[in-house]
């Protein structure tokens, strides 16, 4: 087990990208997640780090990072985290992660999966359906509308410039 000073220093001695999942022996989502990361790893071996971190052997590491959740990935780039993902992800949402760090370009931003978006566009329709027969119908459009929201927010311009702003504060207050 190594200390969370061991674990800094080991990432900024190592060259090229870094991919660390935190995770842990009794985490069904992390286990599920195994044969994806072991393909990935078979892929960019010569230029993606991965590296694995058990969250229980790790309590200190994983308060000091703010891991909340497991699965939780953390890409590393010249010992700078830049994108951080928590709970299962797809081989090709991984791979997509992957792709951007080898090559040095922007992080895809997370997004919702294709099936994901019309699950929630499908209780946005039924709650404003529902909204439009009752009385007390303003809480469930809003309701609706946020459900919608949830569907499409990647795709919307306003909302990745307000989020860049949000995180760009969030990260100067943690420094």
């Amino acid at each position: 087990m190594e200390s969370s000073d061991a674990y800094f220093e080991r990432l900024t001695d190592t060259e090229g990208p870094i991919l660390v999942e935190f995770w842990a022996a009794w985490c069904a989502p992390c286990r599920a997640m195994q044969p994806s990361l072991q393909r990935l790893g078979e892929k960019f071996r010569e230029s993606l780090t991965i590296w694995q971190v058990n969250a229980d052997e790790q309590p200190d590491l994983v308060r000091r990072l703010g891991v909340y959740g497991l699965p939780t990935l953390i890409l590393y780039r010249d010992g700078q985290e830049v994108a951080r993902r928590v709970g299962v992800q797809s081989y090709r949402a991984l791979d997509a992660l992957a792709q951007a760090a080898v090559e040095g370009g922007e992080i895809p931003p997370r997004s919702p999966a294709p099936a994901d978006r019309i699950v929630r566009l499908i209780i946005a329709g039924t709650l404003v359906l529902i909204a439009s027969r009752l009385e007390w119908s303003f809480w469930l459009m809003v309701l609706g509308g946020a459900f919608a929201f949830s569907a499409v927010y990647d795709r919307c311009p306003i909302w990745r410039a307000v989020n860049e702003q949000i995180k760009r504060l969030y990260k100067r207050e943690r420094a």
